[in-house]
């Protein structure tokens, strides 16, 4: 099967880079795409409910394994996914160390040569109660910080704090058994996440970069990596480049 992600790939990815494509899942899936899909895969989709979950899910998946069979030289249905104990993929064969994320009708997918790597996107919903769920799940200093900005500025805030939050325990790849509250993310003057703190290890918090990503309005994304890359280049794949599939 052809793969047009191929003539995409930016370049060979060094040790010091960091590649993010950005996909438009509300497009419609090329009826050959889902045949790259692993029988778990088509199982994990038919349990979903929705027709739009399902066609997120189908898209966003396929997508995944044809940028990792471009970037490997290797055929989409070939590529094999091995699974931690918190659900984390990655790949079986260690080449390359990716990350996945989705919301509403964008994806990211976050590329490393060898550097762990989390990656999240969020749309920001006017119905999600910020200052309950800061509450609960966000440590003391980031609550604090987050309360004492202007009510106007302070739904962008936390989602800007959440993304960065999501990342960093995709990228330790402890996933949800890592509690939310057992490190800082703080925002700098430019309202950029910083990782301020990482309890009990204070030394460890140096060892890990966090990116905010600027993605098209109102989406809210963020990129953490185990050690120093290169600014993230980014990949758009849009509704005309998927129509001519």
């Amino acid at each position: 099967m052809k793969n047009s992600f191929s003539k995409l790939v930016p370049s060979f990815l060094p040790d010091s880079a960091l590649h993010i494509w950005q996909i438009a899942i509300d497009s419609t899936i090329p009826p050959s795409w889902l045949e790259v899909l692993s029988e778990d895969e088509h199982q994990r989709m038919s349990r979903l409910r929705q027709d739009r979950d399902k066609h997120r899910f189908g898209i966003s998946r396929s997508a995944l394994r044809f940028i990792l069979a471009a970037y490997l030289n290797d055929k989409p249905d070939a590529i094999a996914f091995s699974y931690s104990q918190s659900g984390k993929p990655s790949l079986t064969n260690g080449r390359l160390q990716f990350s996945v994320s989705h919301s509403h009708d964008l994806a990211l997918v976050a590329l490393a040569r060898s550097k762990p790597v989390g990656v999240d996107i969020e749309y920001p919903r006017e119905d999600v109660e910020v200052d309950e769920l800061s509450s609960r799940f966000f440590s003391i200093s980031e609550n604090g910080a987050l309360q004492r900005l202007p009510t106007s500025e302070r739904r962008a805030a936390f989602f800007r704090i959440w993304t960065a939050k999501e990342a960093f325990i995709k990228a330790t790849g402890d996933g949800l058994s890592c509690p939310l509250t057992s490190f800082d993310v703080l925002l700098d003057g430019e309202g950029d996440p910083n990782l301020a703190a990482i309890r009990p290890d204070r030394i460890e918090k140096k060892l890990w970069t966090m990116r905010n990503l600027r993605l098209p309005d109102p989406y809210v994304g963020a990129v953490v990596t185990l050690g120093e890359t290169e600014p993230p280049q980014l990949v758009e794949i849009r509704k005309s480049t998927l129509s001519e599939e």
